[in-house]
């Protein structure tokens, strides 16, 4: 991954006013507060969390996932991805980031969004944030927290930062 300053392939960062007890994994807390500005400070994020295989999106090409950091601080998490395409020529991409804060079978059962997406056990999400890169500039604004609340999912934060780079 390239360092901090050079731009990685359309890394996207999301900063959430998620709570800390939410992640069910902790990603380790971050030296310093990440700048969201789209580029990936690798000494602050440290290895993906996770990386995905190649050809596996469903939709355009461009939008197939490649790695997701998380970390946070004190107040806030912060997530990043990158991608295998450009999503600055892409048209309208959609992402959304399941977090299931429980580790049971608890959970939505459907997407906030209405999509046509499954969620089945044992890892239902109770969080989920949604993401869409409709017209530029990319912002906060594009970015939606959602909770489920046993029969339906309500808004009840939102995203403080966001950022995407080509």
């Amino acid at each position: 991954m390239p360092a901090r300053g050079h731009p990685p392939r359309n890394a996207r960062r999301l900063a959430g006013l998620l709570a800390l007890g939410w992640l069910v994994a902790d990603p380790g807390q971050a030296s310093a507060q990440p700048s969201i500005d789209g580029l990936i400070d690798a000494p602050l994020y440290g290895a993906p969390l996770a990386s995905d295989g190649t050809g596996d999106y469903v939709g355009e090409a461009g939008w197939d996932l490649d790695r997701l950091y998380l970390t946070h601080d004190a107040q806030h998490l912060y997530v990043a991805f990158t991608v295998r395409g450009n999503l600055t020529s892409e048209t309208r991409p959609r992402f959304v980031l399941y977090v299931d804060t429980t580790g049971d079978t608890a959970g939505a059962t459907f997407d906030a969004w209405g999509r046509n997406v499954v969620v089945s056990p044992p890892h239902r999400p109770e969080i989920s944030i949604n993401t869409s890169v409709n017209a530029p500039p990319y912002d906060a604004a594009d970015t939606e927290i959602w909770a489920w609340q046993g029969t339906g999912w309500t808004r009840p934060g939102r995203v403080v930062e966001a950022a995407m780079s080509a």
